[in-house]
């Protein structure tokens, strides 16, 4: 009889009261849609240039940092074709929706994505990368640009514990995930001229501090899920001026400071083990100094941004 207690011992966590395995699984023939809306509004706040030493109007900067206000949806409609333990390594990805709603001072214009009623094929090399495909027999063409950056799947996948949990439970998602969320460019949708330099430098010098912690269980349209928060701090000192500072040709010299917050919530269908809402908020903010030549002349400009960025996304299971 004594024998049997390691074993009896070694499967005591399994049947612990209150622990709950929070997890996402795919299956083969799953599809379902995502719809996602996102957010960001920029906001210059203190600002001066001086050029040899004499300083200029504030208004000279403003004038060349307008507020902007971006409003994003995404629609995608994905088939999972193949899986392996529980995770998709092939999907048809239909692009039902892409479009942007972009407000700069007081000017608003508006894009479609060139994927936009595409579908692309997406699936898991055998070293791990990750191509995308239009479908066969599509009659539509794409610029190869469009055809980088697509996830196979979801990034919350890699907040979820790895063992199981209770509610008040925490633990550390690892900087790689908080990166993919936060920093990572993801694919082109409206143009291919011109790519997001401060993510990447960003994503090379940031601390970041995260921890996400198992809430509750609560009723979400009907469904029971596990409630997850997320909070991310990040900070870096950035000693190269990214692109999306400069003017023209110009190439300034300078650094740049970013402090920034992020919380978000997180639920997670418990019997369909699948996510069923994620929403973000965040608050950036930088500090820019910058020093360059211009005709001449010796100009150094500082500049303090406050930048707000929302995303929510909802998934909902088609099949």
């Amino acid at each position: 009889m004594l024998h049997r207690l390691p074993l009896a011992l070694a499967l005591l966590p399994l049947f612990a009261p209150g622990l709950d395995e929070v997890s996402i699984e795919h299956r083969a023939g799953l599809t379902y849609e995502m719809r996602m809306t996102r957010t960001m509004s920029m906001r210059l706040g203190e600002a001066s240039m001086r050029v040899d030493g004499v300083e200029y109007p504030e208004s000279l900067v403003r004038g060349a940092s307008p507020d902007r206000d971006d409003v994003e949806t995404v629609v995608l409609r994905d088939e999972v074709r193949e899986v392996s333990d529980g995770r998709p390594v092939r999907v048809a990805r239909e692009f039902a929706e892409l479009g942007i709603r972009r407000t700069v001072a007081d000017e608003t214009t508006e894009h479609a994505g060139a994927l936009e009623g595409m579908t692309l094929v997406i699936a898991r090399g055998a070293e791990g990368g990750v191509e995308a495909r239009l479908e066969d027999g599509a009659e539509e063409t794409v610029d190869d640009a469009y055809l980088a950056g697509h996830a196979i799947e979801h990034d919350v996948w890699r907040f979820l514990p790895a063992e199981p949990v209770e509610p008040g439970d925490s633990w550390s998602p690892d900087d790689d995930a908080v990166k993919a969320l936060l920093l990572t460019p993801g694919p082109q949708y409206y143009g291919t001229d011109r790519i997001a330099e401060l993510p990447v430098l960003l994503a090379e010098a940031a601390e970041i501090e995260a921890v996400v912690t198992l809430l509750d269980r609560v009723t979400l349209d009907d469904v029971e899920c596990h409630r997850l928060e997320l909070r991310v701090e990040m900070r870096a000192d950035l000693t190269r001026i990214p692109g999306e500072f400069a003017s023209g040709d110009l190439a300034p010299e300078g650094t740049v400071r970013v402090e920034s917050l992020h919380r978000g919530e997180l639920w997670i269908a418990a019997e369909r083990r699948f996510p069923r809402r994620f929403e973000v908020e965040s608050t950036w903010n930088l500090g820019v100094e910058m020093d360059l030549s211009q005709d001449g002349a010796e100009v150094r400009v500082e500049m303090d941004f406050t930048a707000k960025n929302t995303s929510a996304r909802e998934w909902e299971i088609l099949d």
